[in-house]
């Protein structure tokens, strides 16, 4: 069940949202592994994949055993509490203010 609370946002605040969001994604631009495909503009879940098969492939054709754990993080960022989020953000040197704003 999804117990996100429905909610209808004014313009302004989603506009406030995706520049926001924006300077968060520039911010960590570089800083984050390459391999992570949720955080990025134009690379889905679908280049993730296709990653990790091609590599899975290279494996079996030398013989080399492969096993996956695969974990659906979809929902994950709606029970973070805000709080450690911040905690979280501190160290990646976001400023006081930035963390108070979030």
């Amino acid at each position: 069940m999804n117990f996100r609370p429905i909610s209808v946002l004014p313009s302004a605040s989603q506009i406030y949202e995706k520049v926001l969001k924006a300077q968060i994604f520039a911010y960590f631009e570089g800083k984050l592994q390459e391999i992570l495909c949720g955080s990025k503009e134009s690379y889905s879940t679908q280049h993730a994949l296709m990653r990790v098969i091609k590599k899975w492939k290279k494996c079996l054709d030398n013989f080399i055993m492969v096993g996956t754990v695969l974990i659906d993080l979809s929902k994950a960022y709606d029970c973070l509490p805000h709080d450690l989020l911040k905690v979280k953000l501190g160290p990646y040197g976001f400023e006081l203010n930035s963390l108070k704003l979030i």
